[in-house]
């Protein structure tokens, strides 16, 4: 039970993954929007974690395709800014740290990783049969590589001001 379990989730993963990455990028109208919230969000000294969702929640009221998969890549649109946002910071402090700091980047990363398809996986399990899985895990990426990007953003900057 439980390798098939795990086989589930690696191809639920690799579905996600392989979607986003098959010539998909973000556009520069879903850019510009996030970078928007984040700006306005920073400028009122409110929390720019609640930007995440800003892409997918306007795209599933629209409801212009209703299928598992229009409202997969709903969240798909928005999972491409995060996941282009937390990769350049990353780069960028990967560059900029010392040895010991890149280690634990890299380890907060890995661990990061295990933790959000660990927790975008539990739909699985309690939501074992039906395709309603697909929107639901796609919107769990995209919310939780949303909020590590704007993680990793403020520690750079915080970073950067010391």
């Amino acid at each position: 039970m439980r390798r098939t379990y795990t086989v589930c989730l690696s191809l639920i993963a690799l579905t996600l993954a392989g979607e986003a990455r098959a010539g998909d990028d973000a556009t520069a109208e879903d850019r510009a929007a996030i970078q928007r919230c984040l700006d306005e969000k920073a400028a009122a000294g409110e929390e720019r974690e609640t930007c995440v969702g800003v892409i997918a929640d306007a795209c599933l009221d629209k409801s212009e395709d209703p299928s598992t998969y229009g409202m997969a890549n709903c969240s798909k649109r928005e999972y491409l800014v995060w996941d282009e946002r937390l990769n350049a910071t990353y780069r960028q402090m990967m560059a900029e740290l010392a040895p010991d700091q890149r280690r634990e980047l890299r380890n907060l990363q890995r661990v990061w990783i295990d933790l959000s398809d660990k927790k975008c996986g539990f739909y699985r399990v309690m939501q074992p049969q039906g395709s309603i899985i697909i929107p639901i895990a796609s919107y769990c990426a995209m919310r939780e590589t949303g909020r590590q990007a704007v993680f990793l953003e403020m520690m750079h900057e915080e970073g950067d001001s010391r």
